[in-house]
C-alpha cells in the first residue's frame, strides 16, 4: 500500500510512458526524494500544465529524481498509462 505525505510538488518535462524524471520541489513543498527516499511505494497524480493530460497511480522512486510508475488508477487514457506529450508536468 502506498504511503502519503503533505506538501509534496515536483515538475517534469518527460514524455512518453516511462519513468519520469523530476526537476525538484517546487517552492515551499517537498520533494518525493525527501518525502519518501527510494524504494518505497507512494501515491502520485500527474497533470500537465496545459492541455488534458492526467494520471493518478501509485509508484516509487528508483534513484532520487526517477519516478517509477508503477500502477495506474486513472488517466484521461482510459486508465492507462498516458504518452504525456511535450511541456511541463506538475507531479
Amino acid at each position: 500500500m502506498g504511503r502519503v505525505a503533505d506538501r509534496v510538488r515536483e515538475t517534469s518535462t518527460t514524455t512518453g510512458t516511462g519513468n519520469f524524471t523530476l526537476a525538484g520541489a517546487e517552492t515551499q513543498h517537498q520533494s518525493f526524494n525527501a518525502a519518501f527516499g527510494t524504494n518505497v511505494l507512494f501515491y502520485y497524480t500527474i497533470k500537465g500544465q496545459s492541455g488534458s493530460e492526467w494520471e493518478t497511480g501509485e509508484g516509487y522512486l528508483s534513484a532520487s529524481t526517477t519516478l517509477v510508475r508503477f500502477d495506474v488508477y486513472s488517466s484521461s487514457n482510459s486508465d492507462a498509462l498516458v504518452s504525456f506529450s511535450a511541456g511541463t508536468k506538475d507531479v
